[in-house]
């Protein structure tokens, strides 16, 4: 119960970043040709593989079920890449400062979420 419980209020933090993301590129990247709608539908799409994905591939290490984590894990990863993908894809003309940061954001992010993965995967073993 308690993971069930856990798994939903990630899904909620998820569903909110992924809300934040689509007022930013609204607000800051439409006039360099992100087509807002676009984006929100990847974004959208994206986060549900990337919340389930990721949130099952922790659980699966805690549970030693190396296999099921590594494809609950790769769900995850494309459900986190497949937004910054498209707004990369879809810029034209983007001040380079702009590439920098969404390049920067989705390094230092998957950076944190794979040392997440990783600290919990030690910690299932230990257990």
């Amino acid at each position: 119960m308690r993971r069930r419980i856990l798994q939903y209020a990630w899904l909620l933090a998820v569903a909110g970043w992924a809300c934040f993301r689509i007022f930013a590129v609204d607000t800051w990247l439409s006039k360099y040709g992100v087509n807002t709608m676009i984006f929100a539908v990847v974004e959208i799409g994206s986060s549900i593989p990337y919340g389930i994905g990721s949130a099952r591939c922790v659980t699966s290490l805690i549970d030693h079920r190396r296999t099921p984590a590594f494809w609950w894990g790769v769900m995850g990863v494309v459900g986190f890449i497949a937004p910054d993908l498209y707004m990369l894809a879809a810029g034209k003309s983007m001040p380079a400062l702009t590439y920098a940061i969404i390049i920067g954001a989705f390094t230092i992010l998957g950076s944190f979420s794979l040392v997440g993965l990783i600290r919990k995967y030690r910690q299932s073993r230990v257990l």
